[in-house]
């Protein structure tokens, strides 16, 4: 479970496209409700397998249905996260008919924590993780859009470590590690044009995606290494003191 098994293609983004569409027609139907009472059990029991299956749960649509109508005791993992996003999507279609839901970080982390209810330890629920490889290892691409004012990013070197290629405004020492076309892309901050063209640049060619990956990751170990940065430190050291 919440191992993603999904890549952004241009076949799902226009899957999703097509299927806003359908949304909106559905939308403005009139339906009599018993039947608009059967349609939502049926795209809450799809929405609730698509939201599980895609973040690693094995249950196939058949089985999600039947822990749905049953609710069994005593459940595995896999059989808790069902229950879970069920729930979860009945009260949020709940609060939208009542017109009362704001979209913002509360809601988002309120979410979090009745969809990992029971899957994870308390103090981890409806908390934004904070480790860093969890984070990385769920991202593909990194972009640094920062306007003013930058150092040398601890963020651009931890993506590079974890061989996530990254896309960054050019400024004050992300030349050192960004190399263009190399180990990620660069551009003029505030030049919206110029990160959207990178970004896509870089999604649409694997074997340059593949390659900056592999180039990011070698130039941390090269030279981002703590031992090999202390063991340049003590050199320099040795050389100005003459010890």
């Amino acid at each position: 479970m919440f191992k993603p098994l999904y890549t952004i293609t241009n076949k799902l983004l226009a899957n999703i496209k097509k299927i806003s569409s359908i949304i909106i027609e559905l939308n403005n139907r009139r339906f009599q409700k018993v039947v608009l009472y059967e349609l939502e059990k049926k795209a809450r029991e799809i929405s609730t397998y698509a939201s599980a299956s895609i973040e690693g749960n094995p249950l196939p649509l058949t089985d999600v249905k039947q822990i749905i109508k049953n609710k069994p005791e005593n459940l595995r993992d896999s059989e808790q996260e069902i229950i879970n996003y069920n729930a979860v999507l009945e009260e949020l279609n709940i609060n939208l008919q009542k017109q009362s839901i704001n979209f913002n970080i509360d809601l988002v982390l309120s979410v979090h924590k009745k969809i990992v209810n029971k899957l994870l330890p308390k103090y981890q629920l409806g908390k934004l993780r904070k480790e860093p490889m969890y984070v990385f290892e769920r991202i593909d691409i990194l972009v640094l859009s920062s306007l003013y004012k930058e150092g040398l990013p601890n963020v651009l070197l931890e993506a590079m470590s974890m061989k996530v290629p990254v896309v960054s405004s050019k400024m004050a020492g992300v030349p050192e590690i960004v190399k263009d076309g190399e180990t990620g892309y660069m551009v003029e901050p505030g030049k919206s044009d110029q990160l959207t063209e990178a970004i896509s640049k870089l999604w649409s060619d694997k074997a340059a995606y593949k390659k900056m990956s592999e180039n990011g990751r070698k130039l941390m170990e090269e030279n981002f290494n703590k031992e090999v940065q202390f063991t340049k430190f003590l050199d320099y050291f040795h050389r100005i003191t003459g010890k």
